[in-house]
């Protein structure tokens, strides 16, 4: 069967918005898969917390609603993750929660979610425990960080009363070339406590510039790699389908060329040179038929490298260099991960 220029250029055309759709449509089609999977996880994780929160499991509950405002935002789960806060006593949590309950639903114009949260805000505020961590005038060390329950303290919390939730808490406190101190209090219900951090002590081996203890050596993500080596194939392929489509453009041009100017009748019947010129129309023609078809193949193999690096998770390879030193020698210990 001899394929003519006019059916590879239908062929072509028709054919092309398979391969440019990828390109432009992936990505969202890609968001829009994740935004409804994390919607029907989160419900299910919502359904699940107030299953356990009925059976007055308000530990697990709450770890339901956590895990369920992780994956999408909602006023009304936020709502009851602050109940939920309320029944374990976590008291500081559950204020914070309904006071942003409060301003998410009045942006929404839910006037009755608002109230209702502001009031729950206001009945907890007499009982909330604070604890306040102040450093000695002259402890504000370079390069100090601080840490309450592994969450950092930021140094323009400084002597104020923070709200915390009844229990113990460990601050931790270092800064490069000292020693790391760690002082335990404990809070209880309704009562405010204070600490004073002193300043730090230096450490015997400075290790203020080794600079070595924080570097990692990193290979690229594969994921990124991949997917930019998805997009430039399926680019490649995208460009192979128009050098086609192109092709067949001209192969059509000079196959109608063969009869305007009467080298060819009506009843196929052509000159020598009329001939000629139809032939080398078709061989264009199955030329641009290759191109094209190549193309999509390419593209087809670019879109599927994108989705398969988007799916893998990206590892990295870290080497650390950490000071060590024992009652017997002093040295470097290489750490990291292979």
């Amino acid at each position: 069967m001899q394929v003519t220029p006019i059916a590879t250029l239908r062929t072509v055309l028709l054919a092309a918005p398979i391969v440019v759709a990828p390109i432009v449509v992936a990505p969202t089609v890609v968001y829009a898969q994740d935004n409804a999977a994390n919607k029907a996880a989160a419900q299910g994780l919502f359904d699940e917390a107030m299953r356990l929160f009925g059976q007055e499991d308000f530990n697990s509950a709450c770890k339901k609603f956590e895990a369920s405002l992780e994956l999408v935002e909602g006023v009304g789960t936020r709502g009851k993750l602050a109940e939920c806060y309320e029944k374990i006593g976590r008291t500081a949590s559950a204020w914070a929660a309904y006071r942003e309950v409060a301003v998410l639903a009045g942006r929404t114009g839910q006037t009755r979610r608002q109230e209702v949260a502001a009031e729950r805000a206001e009945k907890l505020k007499p009982l909330l425990s604070y604890l306040t961590i102040s450093l000695r005038a002259d402890s504000d060390t370079p390069g100090l960080k601080m840490t309450r329950n592994g969450s950092p303290v930021v140094s323009g919390s400084f002597g104020t009363p923070i709200a915390v939730d009844p229990g113990s808490y460990e601050i931790v406190t270092n800064a490069p070339g000292y020693e790391t101190q760690k002082i335990s209090i404990d809070v209880g219900v309704t009562s405010s406590q204070s600490i004073i951090i002193d300043g730090l002590i230096q450490s015997s081996v400075d290790t203020s510039n080794t600079d070595l203890t924080q570097t990692t050596m990193s290979p690229p993500g594969d994921e990124s790699t991949g997917k930019l080596i998805g997009l430039a194939t399926v680019g490649v392929g995208t460009l192979t389908v128009f050098g086609g489509v192109f092709l067949g453009l001209s192969a059509k041009s000079d196959y109608n060329s063969a009869f305007d100017s009467n080298a060819c009748d009506s009843n196929n019947q052509c000159t020598p040179a009329g001939k000629k010129t139809v032939e080398d129309a078709r061989s264009k023609a199955n030329i641009a038929t290759i191109l094209s078809v190549s193309g999509f193949a390419i593209a087809g193999v670019g879109t599927y490298l994108w989705f398969r690096s988007r799916n893998k998770e990206q590892e990295q390879q870290a080497v650390h260099l950490v000071p060590t030193i024992t009652t017997e020698s002093t040295g470097l210990s290489i750490l990291g991960q292979f």
